[in-house]
């Protein structure tokens, strides 16, 4: 939810126009979220299948129904899965490498995200601190995100 809420306040801060929704599937006991973003003049976050052109899947019993969204030649960003996608982002080689928490994907996701939309991670850093979510881990994760991207594009470009 974090996630949603921080690439959409970025993306409003930059003067997008954005309509996300957020679907709450028993989450306060470990049930997923789903978040579907749409980033223009749209008058409904209705997505039909195949239409997103970015899919964030941070885990992998989710990993269908992101790609039930995804449409051919999207870009997935995941968590531990290649899937199906033409372009797969799998952003637990970073994690590894910068011994980040599961609990932080989110923010790794973001940076990634991010990276995608040539949105200057600093200003998502700024949305943390004024919505006091600017920890350190948060921060670390969502750096490493947009850094290691960087070094990944070529294969979502």
């Amino acid at each position: 939810m974090l996630l949603t809420r921080l690439v959409g306040e970025v993306l409003t801060r930059k003067g997008l126009k954005v309509i996300s929704t957020e679907t709450h599937g028993m989450a306060t006991r470990g049930g997923s979220v789903i978040s579907f973003m749409k980033i223009g003049g749209f008058k409904s976050p209705l997505l039909l299948s195949k239409e997103a052109d970015i899919a964030v899947v941070l885990h992998p019993d989710e990993l269908e129904r992101g790609l039930f969204y995804l449409k051919e030649g999207g870009i997935l960003v995941s968590y531990k899965e290649a899937g199906k996608a033409s372009d797969v982002l799998d952003i637990s080689t970073v994690m590894e490498e910068k011994k980040i928490p599961f609990k932080s994907a989110n923010m790794v996701a973001a940076g990634v995200l991010f990276r995608i939309l040539k949105i200057d991670v600093e200003d998502a850093v700024r949305v943390l601190e004024s919505n006091g979510k600017a920890t350190d881990e948060n921060i670390k994760a969502l750096k490493a995100g947009y850094i290691w991207e960087v070094e990944h594009v070529s294969t979502a470009s």
